[in-house]
Order: structure tokens, then C-alpha cells, then sequence
């Protein structure tokens, strides 16, 4: 070590290299460095649905662990006290899944009209058009560019100097973007997630059933769209209203490249809203051999971490979306499991993991 006080390094985000294999061994060279440095600390943050493609690396070295838990409801009931809003939303059920996280709240408090909001979707989209994009068409492509380019290319910020300085300005002092020397990048890894959702919308309706097109656009931005398709799949497709023919396409026909038509179907599996899908197609997924398929996707994936201890290693699961019951509600009312299943054995673990609740 060339200095004697103490060194911090932090990263932040680090999700977004979690299938990026060259950086994931670049962060365990780094961590093997600063493990031999006496003053030097190493600081992340990590979104905890990411965790466990790092828990090879992490659970090698005195990690400590900080969690930040969802909003309970006695603390919410507190906050509510001083915003009066908050106190007739809470009455809702419908925004239960909102009130537990502290950047809703925020918003849903500026509110003077909140009741044509009914779910996450609307919120979000209610975010993109007023919060994000000011209610203003043209900073939609500003925003779009931005982001696309960290995505990509890998990097902290995108260069101001590229970029009409009236609107960064603006942008700035609305507080979406934040800057950093010449650098610029949007202030919340959330509104991140906004926009590649809009993104992936706008690419969808666009392509006019040319799946082909579609997929072509989605491959253009690299690597990391796989997992925002995903969770594009998961939040966004089930509540449009062209979904049916997509759908169909992408799970009982050969025309989707298989690399897309996997991660659709991880998406599908992992939504809280499948249900309907599964019920629609229940008969056609039997019938097509694709149980099989559903079933071992489901096992694999169909989870998100629940607990995790970097001391011993390990995490604890929890079932992810509704695809799991959905499966199990097909394989008894079909009484699939009368029948010579080709690999009992999946079924035995989707079933488990039900119960158990992984």
C-alpha cells in the first residue's frame, strides 16, 4: 500500500454485471487485492433479486451484510402523519405493493389526483411521462440515449457535451439526471428501469407483429437487455392489449430465435400476472410437449432470493410470480400425473418447492 489512511472503494449498482463473466472476474482480482490491504474497504450496493450470481465470489471474503427491508406497515402509519395523503391511500388495498418502498411513497404524496393510478404499471407510466420526461415530447429521446448508452457501453455517465445544455439543465434542476464533472446520468437506477420499459413498449408496438424486427432492435443494445426484456415480460405484456398474438408466437411457434423465446418464457414463469395465460393456453402447452419445458424453466428460475448469508455461503429462496402454481394447477386438473409423465422427477421438485415455499 502506497498510503497509510484508510481507502474506500465503492461500487455501486452492481447487478449490472451479474452476467458479465470477464467482469465478474475482474471484481473477484479486485476483492482478492483489497483482502490483502489492511486499509483499504470495498463498498457496494446490489439490488438483492441479483445477489446470488455473486455469491461465489462475496461469500469467499468478511462480507457484511445490510438489508434494506420493505416499509412495514406501523412505519407507514407513522409517515402518514405528516402526509395527509398517505392516509386515504392507505385505506386501498390495491396499493399495498407500492406503499412498501420508499421511492412510491415519495411520489405518490405530490398527488393531488391519484385515483386513476390502479396499479405499479400506471404508476410507473404516470412517472415516465410526468416525472421523468416533464410532460415534454422532446426529452423523451434525450433521456432514451442516455441510458441506452450506459447500458451498452458499460459506463458511469454518458458525455453532457453531446447533449442540447438547455435541456440537461432543466433536467438537472427537476432532479432527473445528476452530473458528475462532464458527466451525466439519470438520478434513481429506477427511472433506469422506466425507461428501458417504455423503450422495449415503444419497439413493440412499432415492430407491427414483425417479431423478426423486434428482436433484431432488442440484440442491437447487447448484453444487458436480456434481463429488462425479462422484466418487460414479466410487468408490462400481460397488460397489453395486442399481447394474445405475441404470446402464442413466442411459445407454440419456431419462428422466435430460441435464445428469446428462453427468456421469454423465463419471463412469463417469473410474472404475477401468468395466470390468465397458463388458463388460456393450458391445453395447447399439454399438448405441444411443452410441460416439460415450463416445468424445468420453472425449477430453474423461478425464484427470487428471500435471505442470503455471505458467512456460510448460501440463500435462501422464495417463489417468484405465479408460474409455479399456475404449472401445478395444470398438472392436476389434467391429471398429468396419472399419466407415464416423461420426467416425474420435475414435477416432484415443482411440488416441493411450492410447499416449502423454497
Amino acid at each position: 500500500s502506497l498510503v497509510k489512511v484508510d481507502v474506500y472503494i465503492y461500487i455501486d449498482a452492481l447487478e449490472f454485471i451479474a452476467d458479465n463473466r470477464n467482469r465478474l472476474d475482474v471484481l473477484n482480482s479486485l476483492l482478492m487485492r483489497i483482502n490483502e490491504l489492511e486499509n483499504v474497504y470495498f463498498l457496494c450496493s446490489c439490488r438483492s433479486t441479483d445477489l446470488g450470481s455473486f455469491i461465489r465470489i462475496i461469500g469467499k471474503y468478511n462480507i457484511i451484510e445490510y438489508n434494506i427491508k420493505p416499509i412495514s406497515e406501523d412505519v407507514l402509519i407513522g409517515i402518514s402523519k405528516n402526509i395527509m395523503v398517505l392516509k386515504q391511500i392507505i385505506k386501498n388495498s390495491q396499493y399495498n405493493s407500492l406503499l412498501a418502498t420508499p421511492f412510491y411513497i415519495n411520489f405518490l404524496a405530490k398527488l393531488v389526483d391519484f385515483s386513476s393510478i390502479q396499479d405499479e404499471n400506471q404508476l410507473r407510466r404516470k412517472i415516465w411521462e410526468e416525472i421523468i420526461c416533464l410532460n415534454d415530447s422532446t426529452i423523451k429521446p434525450i433521456i432514451e440515449r442516455i441510458v441506452l448508452e450506459r447500458a451498452t457501453k458499460f459506463t458511469l455517465y454518458s458525455d453532457v457535451s453531446k447533449y442540447d445544455k438547455t435541456i440537461i439543465d432543466n433536467l438537472l434542476s427537476n432532479e432527473v439526471l445528476i452530473k458528475n464533472d462532464d458527466g451525466i446520468r439519470l438520478k434513481y437506477d429506477i427511472f433506469e428501469d422506466i425507461c428501458f420499459e417504455q423503450y422495449i413498449d415503444s419497439l413493440f408496438d412499432e415492430s407491427k407483429s414483425d417479431y423478426s424486427l423486434f428482436f433484431k432492435k432488442l440484440e442491437k443494445v447487447g448484453r444487458c437487455i436480456y434481463r429488462r426484456y425479462q422484466i418487460w415480460i414479466e410487468n408490462k405484456l400481460f397488460s397489453k392489449t395486442n399481447r394474445q398474438k405475441f404470446l402464442y408466437t413466442l411459445v407454440f411457434t419456431d419462428s422466435i430465435p430460441s435464445t428469446w423465446k428462453q427468456q421469454s418464457i423465463i419471463g412469463i414463469i417469473k410474472s404475477n400476472y401468468c395466470q390468465d395465460f397458463f388458463g388460456e393456453y393450458s391445453r395447447q402447452i399439454v399438448n405441444n410437449n411443452l410441460l416439460v419445458k415450463f416445468v424445468d424453466i420453472v425449477n430453474i428460475y423461478g425464484f427470487e432470493i428471500n435471505d442470503i448469508s455471505f458467512k456460510i455461503g448460501t440463500f435462501i429462496l422464495k417463489n417468484k410470480g405465479f408460474g409455479r402454481e399456475s404449472l401445478i394447477k395444470i398438472i392436476y386438473e389434467q391429471e398429468i400425473y396419472k399419466t407415464n409423465f416423461e420426467n416425474d422427477s420435475s414435477i416432484k421438485k415443482l411440488i416441493y418447492d411450492y410447499t416449502n415455499s423454497i
